[in-house]
């Protein structure tokens, strides 16, 4: 009777701690397998690609109207797989940028050519209803050419409206397309990277919306070299860098890095020929050759790096860490370190200016301007709460404040704020594209890239993408 009840009680112990186990492993798993809050999911699978769906309208109407998608799915080898989880309803009118995030979900390797979506929509004005198509309807919409997909690979489908069609013929208003790759597109293009879906987003500048997008394992940093039409992307889990092809989108060439393990940052020389990867694990700086591919040069430092810019001036690289709370300057061929600031606080971004060095402390509202010239007259700026990241955009230097949903504008000259630019939500990274004078800000609270008219300083447009986004380059010819 004694040996039934332990063996009862071992057995219900067993039970318990299994069940806290199972508890413990769907608490902890990460955040793509959680659904997200525009009703769509993803998972990170090992075996799966990425699709996420888009809705193009062109042209932008004048009138209130809403778009209700009720189902969608994507045909599978004779299966429909769910992209929605809930229905999902855009209001048409206020898509600033003729663009919204639809869907977003892992799926089994191979071929995919059609939607099926469940719609409904809906027109008025002035309190009343001018057209309705309250009915749900089903459509099927068809790529002209197939998408494969093979592990790892993140492609994106857009669903287009015809908003002319949109009142007479909801089914005729619709159609289905893929990643736009055109030759000429490249000049218009920016790039950002979600590193939680492996994925990086092509937009298009001249229109404010995602175009195209590539899957790369674990992409924590990118650049653009606009002359050789070239993206590299930094991948932390191939401890390797990705080069794609600005023109197809397309992987052309993998850079596998040596004396690495968890790489984290990078940036270029100015004439792009070379890359500085720093990694936080080995306190490693790498310099490699992106023409041969060829591993230059490597220093080991006493403290971790985590931020790196490139003095062109000067022809150094500066590089800080935080546990020393200092930047020290490397030469650029062998990394020799000859210099160390002690900046008294862990900086969480550097920028070149020149003479001078800029910095955006941790724990502290200011930007620090550290005069090589005159190393005993360093300046202060107060901007606003939580500052994050610097940027140079004609002649001004760009702030994100993280804190306070805002960027602080100083007119670099005068190393004052000219202006204070109110976006909401978190801003965190940010790039400048010169020829449609836009500044883009990724905002993390709200998963979007924000569009800042640089000439009024006005917010105009917000990028939806449905992810966190990350580092953000820019085409600059």
């Amino acid at each position: 009777m004694i040996n039934t009840r332990k063996q009862k009680a071992l057995m219900m112990g067993v039970v318990l701690l299994s069940m806290c186990m199972i508890l413990s492993c769907q608490q902890h798993q990460p955040e793509l397998n959680d659904q997200n809050r525009d009703g769509s999911s993803a998972s990170l699978g090992s075996t799966a690609g990425i699709i996420t769906v888009f809705l193009n309208v062109n042209p932008a109407g004048s009138k209130k109207a809403g778009l209700t998608i009720h189902e969608l799915t994507v045909l599978h080898e004779n299966q429909w797989l769910p992209l929605l989880d809930n229905p999902k309803r855009i209001d048409l009118n206020q898509l600033n940028n003729g663009q919204a995030f639809i869907a977003r979900r892992n799926v089994p390797r191979g071929q995919y050519v059609t939607l099926r979506l469940k719609v409904s929509g809906d027109v008025s004005g002035e309190n009343r209803i001018l057209s309705a198509s309250p009915q749900i309807i089903e459509v099927e919409l068809e790529l002209r050419r197939a998408v494969r997909l093979t592990d790892g690979m993140s492609e994106s489908m857009f669903i287009n409206l015809n908003w002319q069609m949109f009142t007479s013929d909801l089914a005729k208003a619709l159609s289905l397309s893929a990643a736009q790759h055109q030759t000429e597109l490249w000049e218009d293009l920016a790039c950002v990277l979600c590193e939680e879906i492996n994925t990086v987003f092509f937009l298009r500048t001249d229109k404010n919306q995602v175009c195209s997008s590539i899957g790369i394992p674990r992409p924590v940093s990118l650049q653009m070299d606009s002359k050789r039409k070239l993206l590299y992307v930094l991948s932390r889990t191939e401890a390797a860098l990705f080069v794609i092809d600005l023109v197809s989108h397309r992987i052309k060439d993998k850079i596998r890095l040596p004396h690495s393990l968890a790489p984290h940052y990078f940036v270029l020389s100015p004439d792009q020929q070379w890359a500085y990867i720093l990694d936080h694990e080995t306190s490693n700086v790498l310099l490699v050759d992106l023409l041969s591919g060829r591993l230059a040069a490597y220093r080991r430092l006493s403290q971790a790096p985590n931020y790196a810019t490139f003095l062109s001036s000067r022809n150094l690289l500066a590089v800080s860490s935080d546990a020393s709370q200092t930047v020290q300057l490397l030469t650029s061929d062998a990394l020799l370190p000859i210099n160390s600031l002690s900046v008294g606080f862990s900086p969480r971004s550097l920028l070149d200016g020149g003479d001078a060095l800029y910095v955006v402390p941790s724990h502290r509202n200011v930007v620090t301007l550290y005069n090589f010239r005159k190393p005993n007259n360093n300046l202060q700026m107060a901007v606003g709460r939580d500052p994050r990241r610097a940027i140079f955009a004609d002649e001004n230097v760009y702030v994100s404040n993280f804190g306070s949903g805002t960027i602080s504008k100083l007119a670099s000259g005068q190393f004052s704020i000219a202006r204070e630019i109110v976006v909401g939500g978190t801003p965190l990274e940010m790039a400048y594209a010169p020829k449609r004078q836009w500044l883009y800000v990724g905002d993390v609270q709200q998963r979007a890239i924000k569009v800042i008219d640089a000439t009024s300083n006005k917010l105009t447009a917000a990028i939806k993408l449905g992810c966190t986004p990350g580092k953000l380059v820019v085409a600059n010819e």
